[in-house]
């Protein structure tokens, strides 16, 4: 037995580096559009620095009950799109709480109005994207809603007729500010009129909560293939999603998310059910355990 034990050890000890792995590129060959959203290109500091006269940032806490996650979405370097002369958006906010499941495309741009008529563009490019990405691994019950932020200085002309021809498939707010957006609060609301104007509203705090911290820093660039990765491998990558991520108090613990079109599950491999029962808890707190249909023990 203390000869298997020391085995695990080792196993263990070659979860890749949390924080290295943030600096690593994209990987297509073992994971899908999703998945490589979701483990390189998360923002934890949710704040952005300025491009074209235009920054914000992301404030939350864990009073504000839900699950706030910020994601850069146009890496040069690395992009998330990846097919040439496709126009792609900066940011990407994913917002869940028990009764809503939003994802918020933010373009920040300058005074030139052939480059707002632009940024339009390629809100509405990764808003297409997603969809087709969404119908395919995510269980249909989370109704998935998409809109658009369009963020430029005081000044600018904003190109409304174009905005109303599109408002039928996504609404794209324009926001004006001469100074850092906050966005908390057009991120966290269904936005439904074109007019509605940009009302700053500063806070204080920006602290994640446990899932948050969970995805943002505790992803894993590598899947751990055990019995539940052995037991669903047929349809990892091209049918659904699959992360994992290492636990935040004990170095052999790690979790799994494990969503499809009809299911999301979590399973977690750990000594005890300390791990298993605090993640239960979180998402319990911030409204969204019911989207998950089961969770599982990795023996």
């Amino acid at each position: 037995m203390a000869k298997a034990n020391r085995s695990n050890r080792r196993k263990d000890d070659k979860f890749p580096s949390l924080t290295a792995q943030k600096k690593r590129k994209s990987d297509w060959e073992h994971f899908n559009f999703l998945e490589n959203m979701l483990i390189f290109c998360t923002v934890p500091e949710r704040r952005v620095p300025e491009e074209s006269g235009v920054h914000f940032s992301l404030t939350s806490s864990p009073d504000d009950k839900a699950l706030t996650i910020l994601f850069r979405t146009d890496r040069k370097e690395d992009p998330l799109i990846r097919e040439k002369n496709v126009k792609r958006p900066d940011y990407m906010v994913l917002y869940i709480k028990e009764k809503i499941c939003l994802c918020t495309i933010i373009e920040m741009k300058g005074t030139d109005h052939k480059k707002l008529k632009r940024g339009i563009e390629q809100i509405n490019v990764l808003k297409n994207r997603l969809r087709q990405e969404m119908r395919r691994y995510l269980p249909a019950k989370w109704q998935v809603e998409i809109q658009g932020l369009l963020l430029t200085p005081p000044n600018s002309q904003i190109p409304l007729k174009q905005l109303e021809l599109l408002k039928e498939e996504i609404i794209i707010l324009p926001l004006q500010y001469s100074h850092k957006f906050e966005l908390f609060q057009y991120i966290s609301k269904k936005n439904e009129k074109l007019s509605e104007k940009y009302s700053h509203a500063p806070r204080r705090k920006n602290d994640l909560n446990f899932i948050e911290k969970l995805i943002c820093n505790q992803v894993l660039s590598e899947r751990i293939k055990d019995a539940f990765y052995e037991k669903h491998a047929g349809e990892i990558k091209e049918k659904s999603i699959y992360i994992n991520f290492a636990g935040t108090d004990k170095k052999n613990a790690y979790a799994v998310l494990f969503a499809k079109n009809t299911e999301a599950v979590i399973a977690v491999r750990e000594d005890g059910d300390r791990f298993a029962k605090r993640i239960q808890s979180e998402l319990k707190q911030i409204g969204i355990r019911n989207k998950i249909d089961g969770f599982d023990k990795i023996e």
